[in-house]
């Protein structure tokens, strides 16, 4: 469930969303190679995919295909989605540098638990700002209709 989801249940107004969850990673210590590389240790349906969307570029790469990992040259600044064709949801790793500092990030982010894992969640105005600031068509429909409720 996306984040800003957990914060509009709790306030009674309904949930929407883009259908995916973004975990954001501190540029300074985490890299996309250190994630795959515990992902490779997975083992996955053949029904899951895994994408790296580059910035600038309007096609994700394939860096598993279900059956086999793949090696492309990866830039430290992307996205790796998890996805599969029988589902609209995703994960999403997201590796860069946000808009916002990470540690800003994190001195304004909430504890909680993912499936028993402890996770920090961004605060809704940082969720927001990271809408904003990713300009994806599906953030501003999420946008316009958050500004249709107060919370």
């Amino acid at each position: 469930m996306e984040a800003l989801n957990v914060y509009l249940e709790k306030e009674g107004v309904e949930s929407f969303g883009t259908k995916d969850s973004d975990f954001l990673f501190d540029p300074d210590s985490s890299g996309p190679g250190r994630v795959l590389a515990v992902l490779r240790k997975m083992k996955f349906p053949e029904e899951i995919h895994i994408l790296a969307k580059l910035p600038n570029r309007e096609k994700p790469l394939v860096v598993y295909d279900g059956a086999k990992w793949r090696d492309p040259k990866l830039p430290n600044e992307l996205t790796l989605s998890v996805v599969t064709p029988l589902s609209p949801y995703s994960l999403d790793f997201v590796f860069g540098k946000p808009g916002i500092s990470f540690t800003n990030l994190w001195k304004r982010s909430l504890r909680a638990a993912y499936f028993g894992t402890p996770l920090r969640i961004a605060s809704k105005e940082d969720i927001i700002a990271l809408k904003r600031l990713a300009g994806r068509e599906k953030d501003m429909l999420v946008l316009a209709r958050l500004a249709r409720h107060r919370f």
